[in-house]
């Protein structure tokens, strides 16, 4: 699993997420328990003119809530949160939601989170670290 796993194409109305692509627009939830991280995040996706962000939350019940309402084609989700954790999540979302793509994101970067995302049912894996410039290479 890569640790850039997204992957923009500026002048196509696309998102490429690992192997997965999606037409414009993108239908993202965001579900962080740090208020300053999701909002971060949403400003950061908001300069993709492919991208509309139909959900955000800071919890995992609010997660499968926004996949269940809103259909989002991605859910981008923090490993660490309250009630139900990031990893749980995405169990749940590839047995009940299977069209909605799960990335997990943490501040941790360690090789034994990397190991468990890379174990879980998500589609991807990026550390908080790189997520902000990893998206800002590609909203430029």
């Amino acid at each position: 699993m890569h640790s850039a796993i997204l992957r923009a194409e500026k002048k196509a109305t696309k998102l490429r997420i690992g192997s997965e692509e999606f037409l414009n627009p993108v239908r993202i939830g965001v579900v962080d328990s740090s208020a300053e991280s999701m909002e971060t995040l949403c400003e950061l996706l908001h300069a993709f003119r492919s991208v509309k962000v139909v959900g955000t939350g800071s919890d995992g019940f609010k997660a499968l809530e926004i996949v269940a309402t809103t259909h989002p084609d991605l859910l981008i989700v923090d490993v660490d949160m309250p009630e139900l954790d990031g990893i749980e999540v995405a169990s749940v979302i590839s047995y009940c939601h299977s069209s909605t793509k799960v990335l997990l994101i943490s501040a941790d970067s360690g090789p034994a989170m990397r190991e468990r995302c890379h174990r879980s049912r998500a589609h991807g894996f990026v550390s908080k670290q790189d997520l902000e410039s990893t998206l800002r290479r590609f909203s430029s």
